[in-house]
């Protein structure tokens, strides 16, 4: 049998102040707690920006991904704003079969998410609150539709196919959504819709193939 290497985690401050964690190897059950604490006690002062950076992950424990999207969480509940690097593409279908993978800030796409455009998705995608929608206002059922799709892991378009509705109209919907919880992307509303039970995790189906989102552009 072949080990894997757990995973190391190291942290570094930019000249501009941010916090950079990188990690490296595999990412296991055993490693979580470490891992989780270790980029909890990395953070600054309030406000100051996280990086996670993923891309020397060679392996990802299914069942780690929620606690390590819970880590980040806490570390955006206590001010920072958080972008993660995602690992290469084989290691990333272990987070996109969790069915979390839209709920991760993301800092990096990848090549083969990219738009027909030139533009990334989650460039694209970035929630722009609606000026007319109050702050804390309940979700309605389209919204909660459209973060229900991203959260599976579809593209804009790829959920406006999934619902039936134009791509324009999904950022219609992503926009207003986004005011109403207070979230300034699109990975951040997924998170905060799925915190506050408006999705319902476990209820999520497997997430869509590359080719599923091929054909819905």
């Amino acid at each position: 049998m072949v080990s894997l290497p757990l995973a190391s985690l190291s942290s570094k401050r930019t000249a501009a102040g941010a916090v950079v964690v990188r990690l490296r190897g595999a990412v296991c059950v055993a490693s979580v707690a470490r891992i989780s604490t270790g980029i909890l006690d990395s953070l600054g002062a309030t406000g100051t920006a996280l990086t996670v950076d993923l891309g020397a992950v060679t392996f990802i424990d299914r069942r780690v991904v929620p606690g390590l999207l819970l880590a980040l969480r806490q570390a955006e509940a206590r001010g920072h704003p958080v972008s993660v690097v995602p690992p290469k593409q084989p290691v990333w279908q272990t987070v996109e079969r969790s069915a979390l993978a839209g709920a991760f800030p993301t800092s990096a796409v990848r090549s083969d998410t990219a738009e027909p455009d030139g533009g990334s998705a989650s460039d694209r995608d970035a929630a722009e609150p609606a000026t007319d929608t109050p702050t804390g206002a309940p979700l309605t059922t389209r919204e909660r539709q459209v973060l229900f799709e991203l959260a599976r892991g579809h593209t804009t378009d790829g959920a406006a196919a999934a619902i039936g509705l134009s791509p324009h109209t999904v950022r219609s919907h992503l926009k207003s959504a986004a005011c109403k919880l207070d979230a300034k992307t699109r990975a951040q509303a997924v998170a905060l819709a799925i915190n506050q039970g408006s999705i319902e995790v476990g209820s999520l189906p497997a997430p869509p193939t590359d080719l599923d989102d091929r054909h819905a552009h």
